[in-house]
Parts: structure tokens; C-alpha cells; sequence
């Protein structure tokens, strides 16, 4: 330190400027989302099919007297044996969940006992590349970090609620199961050299792993980096838990900001994106689908319960963000809310999306949970992915399954505007938007994202991997 001291000691007023200018460009970079994938109810498996999915007003939440669908064509669960909850008749899920490719070429016994959760962030991460225009070989060796949101590990619950014996015991079922090896099955995809880490963070957890991908791709600790999240709802446990403390709809349906709003509903799904710095991205000749301009974490330690998420946090973490983006909340169009149905709850972001974005202009203001229901930790990808499908086609979708907006949210000061009907946004001109994501267990997250060229990111959709059905046979509810 004393060395790096003189140094500077030695330098001239005009080289600290452009030395400290320097850092300040390194600090606030902007970094290029390449492409993307992803797995949504309704069949939505790539951006585009977001974009009109929500261009159409469509809503994938659903209710299944006899239980979600499952396995070869059987419910997931029969609610009837379990509850007469309506927590385990109602969502947003996935179909075919034992259809699976085997990109990494496993063993059957392995393939057997992956989560499916792995599985599609596998498919997911395919797709990235192919919509940024790279192989896998391109990125074998190289410094690319693994960023991955994930939390539930209830692949083989049904198992352990049959009761295993050693016969139905498999050493695979470690890896199979471990939150950690989601990152691990993608550095192996790649065979790549960088960091690869689960993030935890509840609700926040998709946001929080693009905060950790932004800050090692700044710092120069990759210069690659694989942002994504999954999240299955393969346990009614954890739906009767939920409903337990009041936190799903008891409508079976997410009215987000409207005055009915009574919960959120469940939903499911995976997404990946591909990031990279702009010098990176210019040597490999790519375009950017987006650009992510800034991101901010925090967490007020002190709160009058676990899962109160306090205003002073949620303003605080949509100030650092603008900062890190080295933007204000005048630049700011779109905000892609937190939002999950909860009354109250949204009622308390629209307070505080007032209050840290201060402006003149308009703030429209919408929730993708609405359409695909509460994704819970792959919650922050499916919104980072509408936000970008925002900025391309310059349109703000209008929200569903409003009617009337809640009393407490229309008739609030400033100019933040609930997006009732498709709204454009401005023409040839930079669009800039916000992200909230906040966990239950008092995390929050912002990110702010920059428009980027409006024709990127339309290839052919990759061809399809055979896939067949993986399964456990004693892996079902009876």
C-alpha cells in the first residue's frame, strides 16, 4: 500500500483526473445482454413468444380441481388427499416436466435423479448462446462466471413422503438434488474457468445474481457471464405453508394493483441471459438485446417482523441502483414492479416507487406476476426478460386481470401511471427501465437496464434436442 501511496505521490494533478475518470468509466460500464432463453407456462420458450404472450393480454394461471399437471399425463398431486385448499388447485405450471434432453451426455442412472430444475437451465442456457450467436466451444476455457437463482429442492420429496428404502437409494441423488450443482451442470456445458454460485435471496434471487454477475464482470473476474434462475413447484407442502400464513389468493387468481387483490398465486418457470462488457462483445462482432446499466442489494436488518419489507429499504435500493447506473429518475420510462397480488403490499411499493423516483414525466408502471403468476426466486428473471421485450418493441403492455385500481394506488401524488391499456413509448431515443425485486426475508434488489438494438436477437429458434421421458417411479404422490 505504501508503494501504491508514493505512486500516486508522484503523479500530476491532470493524471489522478484521468485516473480517477478511468475508474469512474470501469465502475459504471454498461454490459451487453447477448441472448436469452427461457421456459414460461403457456408453452413461452423464448423471448419473443414472451413479448407476444403479452402483447395479447394473456394469462397462464389456471385452476385444476383434480391437481396441476404432472407426470405422463397424471396430476401433479390430488388435492382432495391433501387439502381442500384452493392453494393446491390453482397456478401457473409447466408441462412435460419429465421430458428431458441429456446435453452433457450423462448416465442414465444420473439423468434419472438431475432436478429438472437443473435440467431446464440447461435448455435455457442453450438458447442464450444460440440467440447471441455463439457455440458452446466458444466459451471452453474462457473466464465465464455462473450466476444462478434458485432456492427449492423438492425433486424427490415425493420419494422421502413414500418412504426410501437403500433399494431406492442412488449416490446421484446428492448431485441431483444439490441447489449447487445448477451452476455446476452449466460450467460443465461450457467447460468453462470462472465462478459458479447459487444465490439465495428468497424473491430477489434472480436480481441478486445479475448484481453478482455485474459487479465480477466490472471487477474483471470474468468476462463472461451466465445470469439465470428456476424455480418448480413440485411439493403441495410448500403451497400449504404458504397458504397457511395468508399469502396466497384465495381467488386463485393474481389481481395485481387492482382493489380485489388478495395474494399472489404460484407459478413456475426458468430463464438464462448471457452478459458480457462492450469491448468483449465488439471483438466476437455481437449485437446487444439490452444493456444492464446498474444494479443495487440491500437489506434492512431491523424490521417489526421477517417478512416486512420497509420503505426506507425499497427507496434505498432504487437510489444506489441510479447510481451505480450514473443515471437519475428523470431517465427512467418503464418500472417493472415487484408486484405479486397482495394488496397491501402493492400499495406499499407504489409509495415508495413515488417517492425514489421523484420526476415530472410520466412513470408507467406494470407486473408480469399477473400473467404467469409469482415465480418466487425465478420471479426477478421473468421480469428482466419482459422488461427487455419493452424496450425492443418501445410498448408498455397493459395489465391484466385489473379492473378497478385500488383506492390507495389511484389517487396517490406524482406522475407514476399504471399501465391500463398498451402504452408506446418514445421513438429513436435511448429507453432506460427500472426492476424491483424484493425477498420475504428482507433482501431487495433494483436494477436499472438501457435499450439496445431493436433488430438484435431474431435467429431461427434452435432445433430442437430429443428428449425422453426421466422420471423415478416411486417419485409421485399417491
Amino acid at each position: 500500500m505504501n508503494q501504491y501511496i508514493e505512486y500516486l505521490s508522484g503523479l500530476s494533478a491532470k493524471q489522478l483526473t484521468l485516473m480517477l475518470a478511468k475508474q469512474k468509466l470501469a465502475d459504471t460500464a454498461p454490459l451487453a445482454v447477448l441472448g436469452s432463453g427461457c421456459r414460461f407456462p403457456g408453452g413461452v420458450d423464448s423471448i419473443d413468444r414472451l413479448w407476444q404472450s403479452l402483447l395479447e393480454g394473456e394469462v397462464h394461471t389456471g385452476h385444476y380441481p383434480i391437481g396441476p399437471p404432472g407426470v405422463d399425463g397424471q396430476p401433479r398431486w390430488q388435492p382432495d388427499k391433501l387439502s381442500t385448499s384452493s392453494a393446491l388447485t390453482t397456478g401457473a405450471y409447466l408441462t412435460d416436466l419429465d421430458q428431458s434432453a441429456n446435453p452433457l451426455g450423462l448416465d442414465e442412472e444420473e439423468l434419472l435423479y438431475m432436478d429438472p430444475q437443473q435440467r431446464l437451465l440447461l435448455d435455457c442456457t442453450l438458447d442464450a448462446l444460440h440467440q447471441a450467436g455463439l457455440a458452446c466451444d466458444v466459451l471452453r476455457g474462457q473466464k465465464v462466471g455462473v450466476f444462478v437463482g434458485i432456492s427449492a429442492a423438492e425433486y424427490l420429496y415425493a420419494s422421502l413422503n413414500n418412504g426410501l428404502d437403500d433399494e431406492h437409494l442412488s449416490p446421484f441423488m446428492g448431485t441431483g438434488t444439490a441447489l449447487s450443482a445448477a451452476p455446476g451442470r452449466i460450467a460443465m456445458l461450457l467447460e468453462s474457468e470462472g465462478p459458479a454460485m447459487v444465490v439465495d435471496s428468497a424473491c430477489s434471487s434472480a436480481i441478486c445474481a445479475l448484481h453478482q454477475a455485474k459487479q465480477a464482470l466490472r471487477s474483471g473476474e470474468c468476462d463472461w457471464a451466465v445470469v439465470g434462475a428456476s424455480h418448480l413447484l413440485l411439493s403441495p407442502y410448500t403451497a400449504m405453508v404458504f397458504d397457511k400464513a395468508n399469502m396466497l389468493s384465495k381467488q386463485g387468481v393474481a389481481r395485481v394493483f387492482d382493489a380485489q387483490a388478495d395474494g399472489h398465486v404460484r407459478g413456475e418457470g426458468a430463464g438464462v441471459i448471457l452478459l458480457t462488457r462492450k469491448e468483449v462483445m465488439q471483438t466476437h462482432g455481437l449485437s446487444p438485446l439490452a444493456w444492464v446499466r446498474g444494479t443495487a442489494v440491500h437489506q434492512q436488518g431491523w424490521r417489526p417482523a421477517m417478512s416486512v419489507s420497509t420503505g426506507g429499504s425499497q427507496q434505498q435500493v432504487i437510489r444506489q441502483a441510479l447510481q451505480d447506473a450514473d443515471l437519475t429518475a428523470e431517465d427512467i420510462y418503464y418500472v417493472e414492479a415487484q408486484a405479486t397480488g397482495a394488496k397491501l403490499g402493492a400499495q406499499v411499493e407504489i409509495e415508495n416507487l413515488r417517492a425514489a423516483y421523484r420526476r415530472e414525466a410520466p412513470l408507467y408502471v406494470s407486473s408480469a406476476k399477473a400473467n404467469f403468476g409469482h415465480l418466487e426466486p425465478a420471479s426477478g428473471m421473468l421480469s428482466l426478460l419482459k422488461a427487455i421485450a419493452v424496450m425492443r418493441h418501445r410498448t408498455v403492455p397493459a395489465q391484466v386481470n385489473l379492473e378497478r385500481l385500488a383506492d390507495e394506488i389511484s389517487t396517490g401524488k406524482g406522475h407514476l401511471i399504471i399501465a391500463t391499456e398498451h402504452v408506446a413509448l418514445p421513438a429513436d431515443t435511448p429507453l432506460y427501465c427500472g426492476i424491483s425485486s424484493f425477498g420475504f426475508t428482507g433482501t431487495n434488489t433494483h436494477a436499472v437496464l438501457a435499450s439496445g438494438e431493436s433488430d438484435a436477437g431474431n435467429p431461427q429458434p434452435r432445433a430442437a434436442d430429443a428428449k425422453s421421458s426421466v422420471w423415478p417411479k416411486h417419485n409421485l404422490w399417491r
